[in-house]
């Protein structure tokens, strides 16, 4: 063999086998890749997903509640009882939309989930199902002081709390309740109102003693005042404008809510037998 055809054999025998395989390695390196990102989605990444996920429902709650209530899509004005019934509207819209964002959102964010729920239950409050978010605020606030699990927004919870509980009281003493029905629920909202003047800081701690008083001159008041009664509230201390809340919260039936009184009997007559059953 010459020094040529040793050179060709020592050099060139190494190259086909290395091609041979080069190319069914690449292919296998090339299929793999959609299932390493499958493998993301499903595991390590779907977190994440869920947090967008999350995000884009909160994006659309923002934005629903930016919508105008008082006039349609050609500008024109909506009369009393449309504005009403599309501010109603909105507010369940949003509240629906913070529910999805909460229950899209991973087990481990907890704080982000838990302001999710407030945000949920103001809004209902604003929709006008104020014995449904009173219901689950008083659930709430007993859990935290069994568990400490909403000690974060403890105050949110008991201001939201209030509000509902003077709605309340205020819708069951326009539509006739005796004093022995509406009183206990100006009682939450004024034992609530006390707490929170008593435990805030300087920031706001004149916001809740206004809204005591007004729980209190509400309580003094004889019936043919109590209509033009103050509203304490969030909304309130920002200059939100329009009607009273009183006028809004006052007509349940013209929101599809019934005797308000009705629904306080039948949610303490459920919270009852539930508590029987637990017994």
């Amino acid at each position: 063999m010459t020094q040529q055809d040793t050179t060709n054999v020592t050099v060139g025998t190494p190259v086909r086998p290395r091609r041979r395989w080069l190319k069914p390695a690449a292919w296998c390196v090339w299929l793999l890749v959609p299932v390493a990102g499958l493998a993301y989605h499903v595991a390590a990444g779907q977190p994440h997903v869920q947090r967008d996920d999350a995000s884009a429902l909160i994006a659309e709650a923002k934005t629903i509640l930016e919508r105008d209530v008082f006039s349609d899509e050609a500008g024109k004005p909506l009369d009393r009882k449309a504005s009403q019934e599309a501010t109603i509207r909105k507010y369940k819209e949003a509240a629906g939309k913070y529910a999805a964002a909460r229950a899209a959102l991973p087990d481990a964010d907890e704080a982000l989930r838990l302001d999710l729920r407030v945000l949920e239950l103001q809004n209902r409050i604003e929709a006008g199902e104020i014995v449904a978010a009173q219901s689950s605020l008083q659930s709430m606030l007993a859990e935290n002081e069994a568990t400490g699990k909403y000690a974060r927004r403890e105050n949110d919870l008991r201001e939201e709390l209030a509000r509902a509980s003077y709605f309340i009281a205020f819708a069951m003493r326009r539509e006739g309740a005796a004093e022995d029905e509406w009183r206990p629920e100006s009682d939450i909202a004024r034992q609530q109102f006390r707490h929170l003047a008593e435990v805030v800081g300087a920031e706001k701690i004149e916001d809740y003693k206004r809204d005591l008083e007004t729980v209190i001159r509400f309580q003094r008041l004889p019936n043919d005042e109590a209509d033009d009664q103050d509203q304490p509230g969030p909304s309130d201390r920002a200059g939100k404008t329009g009607k009273k809340r009183g006028q809004k919260y006052s007509k349940g039936k013209s929101q599809g809510q019934g005797d308000i009184r009705e629904q306080v009997k039948s949610d303490a007559a459920s919270s009852a037998k539930r508590g029987g059953k637990g017994s």
